[in-house]
Protein backbone atom coordinates (compact mmCIF):
# COMPACT_ATOMS: atom_id res chain seq x y z
CA UNK A 1 0.00 0.00 0.00
CA UNK A 2 1.79 3.51 -1.43
CA UNK A 3 0.31 6.47 1.16
CA UNK A 4 2.09 9.19 0.08
CA UNK A 5 4.88 10.67 -1.59
CA UNK A 6 7.99 12.74 -0.61
CA UNK A 7 10.46 14.70 -2.58
CA UNK A 8 13.67 16.95 -2.27
CA UNK A 9 14.15 19.62 -3.99
CA UNK A 10 17.77 21.51 -4.14
CA UNK A 11 17.57 25.29 -2.65
CA UNK A 12 20.25 27.54 -2.73
CA UNK A 13 20.74 26.74 0.61
CA UNK A 14 20.47 22.55 0.99
CA UNK A 15 17.53 20.28 0.13
CA UNK A 16 14.09 21.19 1.17
CA UNK A 17 11.42 18.53 1.23
CA UNK A 18 7.82 18.68 -0.84
CA UNK A 19 5.04 16.81 1.11
CA UNK A 20 3.28 14.36 0.72
CA UNK A 21 5.73 11.43 2.30
CA UNK A 22 5.52 8.21 0.71
CA UNK A 23 5.81 4.76 2.52
CA UNK A 24 5.70 1.34 1.60
CA UNK A 25 3.89 -1.57 3.06
CA UNK A 26 3.17 -4.89 2.18
CA UNK A 27 6.11 -5.55 -0.70
CA UNK A 28 6.66 -8.77 -2.46
CA UNK A 29 9.06 -9.87 -4.63
CA UNK A 30 9.35 -12.83 -7.26
CA UNK A 31 12.01 -13.54 -9.77
CA UNK A 32 11.11 -16.33 -11.76
CA UNK A 33 14.59 -16.52 -13.29
CA UNK A 34 16.96 -16.67 -10.05
CA UNK A 35 13.87 -18.20 -7.82
CA UNK A 36 14.32 -15.56 -5.55
CA UNK A 37 11.38 -14.68 -3.28
CA UNK A 38 11.10 -11.66 -1.14
CA UNK A 39 8.18 -10.35 1.02
CA UNK A 40 9.98 -7.38 2.36
CA UNK A 41 12.43 -4.96 0.78
CA UNK A 42 14.93 -5.86 3.37
CA UNK A 43 14.83 -9.24 2.37
CA UNK A 44 14.70 -8.38 -1.34
CA UNK A 45 18.00 -6.90 -0.88
CA UNK A 46 19.53 -9.47 1.80
CA UNK A 47 18.81 -12.17 -0.91
CA UNK A 48 20.91 -10.83 -3.36
CA UNK A 49 23.90 -8.81 -1.87
CA UNK A 50 26.99 -10.12 -1.80
CA UNK A 51 28.94 -11.07 1.75
CA UNK A 52 32.84 -11.86 1.53
CA UNK A 53 33.78 -14.15 4.58
CA UNK A 54 37.56 -15.57 4.80
CA UNK A 55 38.76 -18.47 5.57
CA UNK A 56 41.74 -21.10 5.42
CA UNK A 57 41.97 -24.23 3.37
CA UNK A 58 44.68 -26.44 5.34
CA UNK A 59 46.84 -28.82 4.79
CA UNK A 60 45.29 -31.52 6.94
CA UNK A 61 41.84 -30.51 5.57
CA UNK A 62 41.38 -32.23 2.28
CA UNK A 63 39.85 -35.66 2.52
CA UNK A 64 40.80 -37.76 -0.25
CA UNK A 65 44.17 -40.23 -1.31
CA UNK A 66 43.81 -38.77 -5.34
CA UNK A 67 41.92 -35.96 -7.02
CA UNK A 68 39.51 -34.68 -6.70
CA UNK A 69 40.37 -33.53 -2.94
CA UNK A 70 37.48 -31.91 -0.79
CA UNK A 71 37.45 -29.72 2.52
CA UNK A 72 34.39 -28.79 4.31
CA UNK A 73 34.53 -25.15 5.39
CA UNK A 74 32.10 -23.85 8.52
CA UNK A 75 30.45 -20.52 6.97
CA UNK A 76 27.53 -19.46 9.66
CA UNK A 77 24.97 -18.20 7.78
CA UNK A 78 25.11 -19.76 4.28
CA UNK A 79 22.45 -22.02 3.22
CA UNK A 80 21.82 -24.43 0.36
CA UNK A 81 20.56 -22.03 -1.88
CA UNK A 82 23.02 -19.33 -1.53
CA UNK A 83 25.24 -19.22 -4.60
CA UNK A 84 29.00 -19.13 -3.38
CA UNK A 85 32.28 -17.90 -5.68
CA UNK A 86 36.03 -18.80 -3.94
CA UNK A 87 38.95 -17.08 -4.70
CA UNK A 88 42.55 -16.49 -3.46
CA UNK A 89 43.31 -13.85 -0.90
CA UNK A 90 44.90 -11.23 -2.36
CA UNK A 91 47.42 -11.90 0.77
CA UNK A 92 48.38 -14.60 -0.56
CA UNK A 93 52.50 -15.51 -0.88
CA UNK A 94 53.61 -17.01 -4.88
CA UNK A 95 53.79 -20.39 -2.91
CA UNK A 96 50.14 -20.35 -1.72
CA UNK A 97 48.68 -18.45 -5.45
CA UNK A 98 51.16 -21.58 -7.25
CA UNK A 99 49.50 -24.37 -5.13
CA UNK A 100 46.03 -22.98 -5.59
CA UNK A 101 46.66 -22.36 -9.58
CA UNK A 102 48.21 -26.60 -9.29
CA UNK A 103 45.04 -27.71 -6.91
CA UNK A 104 42.64 -26.17 -9.55
CA UNK A 105 40.54 -25.25 -6.33
CA UNK A 106 36.59 -24.36 -6.83
CA UNK A 107 33.36 -24.41 -4.52
CA UNK A 108 31.38 -27.58 -5.28
CA UNK A 109 28.37 -27.53 -3.07
CA UNK A 110 26.96 -25.96 0.27
CA UNK A 111 24.98 -27.18 2.79
CA UNK A 112 23.19 -24.53 5.82
CA UNK A 113 26.16 -23.45 7.58
CA UNK A 114 28.64 -25.06 5.69
CA UNK A 115 30.52 -25.03 1.93
CA UNK A 116 32.56 -27.43 0.09
CA UNK A 117 35.51 -26.92 -2.14
CA UNK A 118 37.11 -29.19 -4.44
CA UNK A 119 40.92 -29.39 -5.38
CA UNK A 120 40.68 -30.87 -8.76
CA UNK A 121 44.43 -31.02 -9.61
CA UNK A 122 47.55 -31.64 -6.99
CA UNK A 123 46.44 -31.52 -3.47
CA UNK A 124 47.74 -28.13 -1.60
CA UNK A 125 50.57 -28.91 0.41
CA UNK A 126 50.62 -25.36 2.13
CA UNK A 127 47.72 -23.53 3.60
CA UNK A 128 45.94 -21.43 1.59
CA UNK A 129 43.71 -18.48 2.29
CA UNK A 130 40.88 -18.20 0.36
CA UNK A 131 37.66 -15.68 0.11
CA UNK A 132 34.23 -16.59 -0.53
CA UNK A 133 31.50 -14.68 -1.92
CA UNK A 134 28.13 -15.60 -0.79
CA UNK A 135 25.56 -14.22 -3.22
CA UNK A 136 22.15 -14.03 -0.91
CA UNK A 137 21.82 -15.41 2.81
CA UNK A 138 22.61 -13.12 5.89
CA UNK A 139 26.04 -14.37 6.44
Amino acid sequence: MIKNVQMNVKTATGYDSLLPVTTATNVSYVNTSSELVATSVQQAIDEVVVKTVTASLTVAGWVGTEAPYTQNITIPGITASSNAIVGLSDAATAEQRSACRSAIISPMSQATGSITVVADGAKPIIDLPIIIAVLGGNV
